[in-house]
């Protein structure tokens, strides 16, 4: 199996968003006996808390974290191990999909799966930045989550693009 996913990535890469996973409960661990009784659950558009919730609330970040991380595993895992990888690949034009070439599928099959790697590093290290964000501010040591937040989201969200436009890209060429 990892053998099979080597060649998308080198797969000791796995190892960033798996840390990144441990540093996040690590954050909420090690604060939690610390933490108020009621804690910032969500925050507005300007990064001021604008949601209170229960002290074990914090936990909801990491755990979705890890849930993300092990979905988009599974697709990297049985993008990998299938003989038919182009029932993942989903192109509008049915016609286009018949047409690809064994090149353009082994290319595909490589970009996507780097690509869900990259998303799946993003989202730890939105969850890590969100779970740090939340710990200080119900500690009192900031007051709102601060400026990183949006450029995370932007490079998900341009990962994402980037993802459909390449893949209608090499569907069409």
């Amino acid at each position: 199996m990892l053998q099979k996913m080597s060649k998308y990535y080198p797969v000791a890469l796995e190892l960033i968003p798996i840390i990144l996973m441990v540093a996040a409960f690590y954050i909420v661990l090690s604060n939690y006996s610390s933490l108020p009784s009621t804690i910032p659950t969500h925050v507005n558009a300007q990064g001021v808390v604008d949601g209170w919730g229960g002290r074990s609330s914090v936990f909801v970040l990491p755990i979705l974290n890890i849930f993300v991380y092990l979905l988009l595993s599974f697709i990297t895992i049985n993008l990998a191990d299938t003989d038919d990888p182009m029932r993942f690949v989903n192109i509008p034009n049915k016609k286009h999909k018949e047409d690809l070439t064994d090149t353009q599928v082994a290319e595909l099959c490589i970009f996507i799966s780097r690509s869900v790697f990259t998303l799946k590093m993003l989202m730890g290290v939105l969850a890590v930045y969100s779970v740090y964000g939340i710990v200080g501010i119900a500690m009192g040591r900031v007051t709102d989550m601060g400026d990183a937040f949006y450029p995370i989201v932007g490079l998900i969200v341009a990962t994402i693009a980037f993802l459909v436009w390449k893949v209608l890209r090499i569907s069409n060429s």
